[in-house]
């Protein structure tokens, strides 16, 4: 377009140009282009399957005993009742639940001991 061109006349044939299908096609990169501005929570099947995460971000209080093995410190009744789930348990099958159970945390921080 000339420099010359009325503003008005610019963007009347930038519309136009923009109307035609061959111009007017999404390229793939309109990534950002959702509302984020709705909340989309998660579900609370999900939070349940994530519980186990906890332990990396608030881990339990360890000590070391003098055989030289890392197991969880003993926790004191309130507290215990403190960190109750406050989800109830997830409609589960026993097959998958037992699939998905960890192993006791004292057992898999133990190490193995070392002949010297």
């Amino acid at each position: 377009m000339q420099p010359n061109v009325d503003a008005t006349l610019r963007r009347a044939a930038l519309k136009q140009l923009f109307r035609d299908p061959r111009f007017n096609v999404m390229d793939g990169l309109d990534t950002y282009i959702d509302d984020y501005t709705k909340a989309d929570p998660i579900p609370e099947e999900l939070v349940r399957k994530l519980a186990h995460a906890r332990a990396i971000f608030d881990p339990p209080p360890t000590m070391l005993t003098p055989e030289g093995y890392v197991v969880d410190a003993p926790i004191a009744p309130a507290a215990l009742a403190a960190q109750a789930d406050p989800l109830p348990p997830a409609d589960t099958s026993t097959s998958e639940a037992e699939s998905l159970k960890p192993e006791s945390p004292a057992s898999a921080l133990e190490y193995p001991k070392q002949d010297s």
